[in-house]
């Protein structure tokens, strides 16, 4: 997909469509595609964020277990952004993510994500 393609899609299926298309565009750059196989865990719970995680297409549940409680069970739809209160907070994984069917992901570095903060 062209980095137009990318703002276009971002503004119209994520949270982040209200920011500035400068922004979306900073984004869109530094994002990379991958292909992830069913039944693969992406981030196990209270360990480091890695990246911040974006589902184009397919089935990703997270949940907690160390929480007794269904609460935490979550389902994610295309356009989800995966970690991002985490990284705004500074904080680890939240809920262990695995992928229920193959996944189309965008993924941002942690570390290039911060930067975009700044």
């Amino acid at each position: 997909m062209s980095n137009p393609d990318l703002v276009i899609w971002l503004q119209e299926r994520t949270a982040f469509g209200t920011l500035s298309l400068e922004a979306l565009n900073a984004i869109a750059q530094v994002m990379e595609e991958r292909v992830v196989a069913a039944n693969t865990r992406l981030v196990q719970e209270d360990t480091p964020i890695e990246y911040l995680y974006i589902l184009q297409q397919g089935q990703l549940e997270s949940d907690r277990t160390v929480s007794s409680s269904n609460i935490w069970g979550v389902s994610w739809l295309p356009g989800a952004i995966i970690h991002l209160q985490e990284l705004l907070f500074d904080q680890s994984a939240q809920r262990t993510a695995k992928t229920l069917s193959e996944c189309h992901l965008w993924l941002i570095p942690a570390a290039k994500f911060k930067q975009l903060l700044l």
